[in-house]
């Protein structure tokens, strides 16, 4: 399961896009989910963006997402939301990343991010986005 930070480095001028890339042409079943695809879509709007320009931006990145094969996974619902709640008060992270731990822990699956923040989550395993090599 991946992070916002991989949806914005699919942009070819992003520092991290050669490390999504090489995720993108050598893993199978990558997984993106609606809180991160939620994330990604405040983050254009705060950004500026009109609703016209978000919308092209999301149509972009589903064609992107389908071309590779990657699978959207719907997570939202009142369990997501109850443990949302907890991770955000135990742990201290923000709305959005609570909300994709959240979907990891639901989902039983690793997160692609070099955020450390998400470290602390108990039973949480998060899988380097970028390598050091």
């Amino acid at each position: 399961m991946v992070d916002v930070e991989f949806l914005l480095a699919l942009s070819p001028n992003h520092p991290k896009h050669s490390s999504v890339r090489r995720i993108l042409e050598g893993e199978e079943g990558v997984i993106v989910t609606d809180t991160c695809l939620l994330w990604l879509h405040a983050i254009l709007l705060a950004a500026g963006k009109t609703p016209s320009e978000t919308r092209l931006a999301m149509i972009t990145l589903r064609q992107i997402l389908e071309d590779y094969g990657v699978k959207e996974v719907g997570t939202m619902g009142s369990e997501l939301l109850i443990l949302h709640s907890s991770i955000m008060g135990k742990y201290g992270l923000s709305f959005f990343r609570s909300l994709i731990a959240a979907s990891a822990l639901i989902l039983g699956e690793p997160l692609v991010s070099d955020d450390t923040s998400y470290d602390s989550i108990e039973g949480l395993v998060r899988l380097p986005l970028t390598t050091s090599e």
